[in-house]
């Protein structure tokens, strides 16, 4: 009568088992993934970061250079600067959440030999984060 009642919970448990595993694989797999995520990098971040629009032109930037200015795993907040095919060079004062989403407020701009002071913002995704 025990067994009658303890097989079929075993062979549930064991099916299971093999369900889960065959779904998460035997460990490479998630290993492989770990090895894949890339270092936040100031390459990574510009990459990212130079879509972001010219206030005017609404153009993306042709070029962007970042610096992280902290520490920790975002190194947040970070200093970019992005040309613009306008002539127009922003630097933005750039935080990075940990979904890789990003926001950023000038800090400057300089366009025909002039420096501005502006209060805009910029946002996008997704840098990728370690």
């Amino acid at each position: 009568m025990r067994f009658a009642t303890f097989a079929p919970l075993v062979l549930v448990g064991l099916v299971s088992f093999f369900f889960v595993q065959s779904k998460q694989g035997d460990g490479g797999t998630l290993a492989a993934r770990q090895q894949q995520a890339q270092a936040l990098t100031p390459t990574a971040v510009a990459n990212v970061v130079k879509a972001a629009p010219d206030p005017v032109t609404r153009a993306q930037g042709v070029q962007a250079r970042c610096t992280p200015l902290g520490q920790g795993d975002l190194l947040n907040p970070w200093r970019c600067s992005i040309s613009y095919a306008s002539g127009r060079d922003i630097q933005y004062r750039v935080t990075i959440a940990a979904s890789g989403s990003y926001i950023g407020d000038h800090e400057l701009v300089h366009y025909r030999g002039q420096r501005y002071h502006d209060t805009g913002v910029i946002s996008g995704c997704c840098v990728p984060v370690p």
